[in-house]
């Protein structure tokens, strides 16, 4: 282990680059890493890394895997993959346990402990079998020691987590909810490689996991080549979000009159705009500068009502906008509750 850690500091001079690989010794193979942005973190700027876990027949060129890439890179997030087939040369997806995927997986790791002692946090998104060899992988690694524990975020993603009759969810993937006590699962109601109802009866559902839903296959493949890439878009743009807990809360800007009337009648069953289009608008931490610009500049205050998104997760979605590019949180069929708010800002124009 310590010239795979002796190796692999020779390596890291080279990390200057947008993207780069490098090759991680692991028992008779060195296998290749994609690495997103590295000096940007050894340069302490980027102090968030995520290990991307693909499933078995993906490849950190595939559409997705680089969509999602770019998406937690624009957050300021250093991201780490690989593909299977570099670590074994005949996959069997029915396999439950490889001696070789749990070394690899202790070995790519640690490596930013060793490349950059001061990183802040490492998240999870994990796909398919990905999915299934992490969640085996939890049970016996060193994420169980405090000093590596602390580093790694109770925020990650499983991606179509495999499960079936025979394999079930809860069973598969119990010691993952107990050590990421925040995990948002995104599957499809008609995949078949994916019991969903076992996923909507589970017990852990809306305690230790959160679930959103997509049209499409295991690989979000869609009817057509235009829903197929809106697919990709949505689940990178929430799974960034949620590994950089963008998803915690959500963000009510209000003008001083509609603030009077909440603070009043105790409930907001939404501005003039929001009951014309039928929901609440509503922005994350990092669209709030920006809605109020667009939105509000004739305004000599305003006030950001702050909410968690668990109390309205039944009802939430996060919804494309072609007009400024982005995802917004949005309520349907709900009001904001006074007895529900986090904190409020009053903000002078």
């Amino acid at each position: 282990m310590k010239v795979l850690f002796f190796l692999i500091s020779l390596l890291s001079t080279t990390l200057n680059a947008k993207e780069v690989k490098i090759w991680l010794p692991i028992i008779s193979k060195t296998v290749p890493l994609s690495i997103s942005r590295p000096h940007k973190l050894a340069k302490n700027e980027f102090k968030h890394i995520v290990f991307i876990i693909p499933g078995f027949k993906d490849n950190y060129n595939d559409p997705f895997t680089k969509i999602l890439t770019k998406k937690l890179v624009e957050k300021k997030t250093t991201v780490i993959t690989f593909n299977w087939k570099d670590i074994f040369s005949d996959i069997n997806p029915n396999q439950e346990l490889f001696y070789e995927a749990f070394l690899f997986l202790d070995a790519l790791t640690f490596l930013p402990y060793n490349l950059y002692g001061n990183f802040h946090k490492a998240s999870f998104i994990s796909k398919s079998y990905g999915s299934r060899i992490l969640s085996k992988w939890t049970t016996n690694s060193y994420l169980k020691t405090a000093h590596v524990k602390n580093k790694f975020s109770k925020t990650n993603v499983l991606l179509t987590p495999n499960c079936s009759s025979e394999k079930n969810l809860d069973s598969l993937y119990e010691e993952h909810f107990k050590t990421f006590s925040k995990t948002l699962v995104i599957a499809s109601k008609t995949d078949k490689y994916c019991n969903f109802p076992q996923i909507k009866e589970s017990k852990y559902l809306n305690k230790k996991f959160i679930l959103k839903t997509f049209s499409g296959n295991h690989t979000f493949q869609a009817r057509t080549t235009k829903l197929t890439f809106k697919n990709y878009i949505n689940i990178a743009n929430i799974s960034s979000r949620w590994v950089n807990m963008e998803h915690e809360f959500i963000y009510k800007v209000l003008r001083t009159n509609e603030h009077l009337q909440f603070q009043e009648d105790k409930i907001f069953k939404g501005s003039p705009v929001d009951l014309k289009d039928g929901f609440i608008h509503l922005s994350s931490k990092n669209q709030v500068s920006g809605v109020i610009s667009r939105y509000y500049n004739n305004e000599s205050k305003v006030y950001v009502y702050k909410f968690r998104s668990s109390d309205y997760q039944k009802n939430l979605k996060w919804e494309y906008s072609e007009r400024s590019k982005e995802h917004y949180p949005h309520i349907y069929n709900d009001s904001l509750l006074l007895k529900n708010l986090v904190e409020v800002e009053e903000i002078n124009i």
